[in-house]
Parts: structure tokens; C-alpha cells; sequence
């Protein structure tokens, strides 16, 4: 009887004391914690990371990228490229758009994506470790 109440209690505790969205970090590791990957200042802005195709059928293409959602047509900026890889700051916390057209067998192909550009924080020992989620988009010809 002694047993199965020890038991229950052990249950009971480990199922209190575990928490999924927490990065456990034991309190002896605190104390020699490399804190180097920790950015420790909230983030108001982020770099949107874009990949574009560029190739002898698209020298230079026309890059859109709207705020918020693509048919929502609020054009935060508009650029021609002959790069195949494109980075522009932005306000974190918001939907971007990305679109860009291609020729492709004598037809205009448009790419389309979009991100939630948003920051997350995640708690380390005592400090808040700030980072970025949806910063990347790919609008690139897939073949």
C-alpha cells in the first residue's frame, strides 16, 4: 500500500515538474553558462532573407514585397535585381508578401511566398534570450 502511494507521488511530481516549451538548464551549468548565442536586447527589426533565380532567362528580375498578405497589394518595396540573393530590414511582428515574376518558355511565371516575421524569447538560467522566426522566403523558378 506504502508503495503504490510512493509511487502515485513520484508521478505526480515528475508530471509537475516537467515543462516542454522550457530549455532545462541545470543550476550548476548557470554558473558557466556560455551566454555568447544569447541576444539579450528585444529585436524591433529583422533582415528578410530572400532567394531569387537568376539565370540567362532572368538577368534581372522584378522583386515585390508587400506587407502583409500578397493580395492585399500594400507595396512596401519594389526593385529590380540581378542578384540571387537579397536581404531588406524589416519591422518584426508582421506578415510580408514576396512576390516575383519570371520568364519562363516564352511565359511569365510569378513566384509567391510569404512569412510571419516574429520575435520569440526563450529563458536561459536567468537571463531572456531574444531571437527571430520566419526570416527566410525562397521564390526561386523551381524546375
Amino acid at each position: 500500500m506504502v508503495l503504490k502511494y510512493l509511487f502515485i507521488f513520484f508521478v505526480l511530481i515528475a508530471a509537475i515538474s516537467c515543462d516542454a516549451d522550457y530549455d532545462y538548464v541545470a543550476e550548476e551549468d548557470c554558473i558557466d553558462y556560455d551566454y555568447s548565442t544569447c541576444n539579450t536586447v528585444e529585436p524591433v527589426h529583422e533582415f528578410l532573407k530572400i532567394n531569387l533565380t537568376i539565370d540567362n532567362d532572368n538577368p534581372k528580375v522584378l522583386l515585390i514585397i508587400y506587407k502583409g498578405r500578397y493580395e492585399s497589394s500594400d507595396t512596401l518595396f519594389c526593385d529590380s535585381l540581378d542578384v540571387a540573393y537579397y536581404e531588406l530590414l524589416l519591422t518584426l511582428d508582421q506578415y510580408y508578401s514576396v512576390k516575383v515574376d519570371y520568364l519562363y518558355d516564352n511565359k511569365i511565371i510569378g513566384a509567391v511566398d510569404g512569412t510571419y516575421l516574429e520575435k520569440k524569447t526563450n529563458i536561459i538560467c536567468d537571463s531572456t534570450c531574444w531571437y527571430t522566426k520566419g526570416d527566410k522566403i525562397d521564390v526561386r523558378l523551381k524546375y
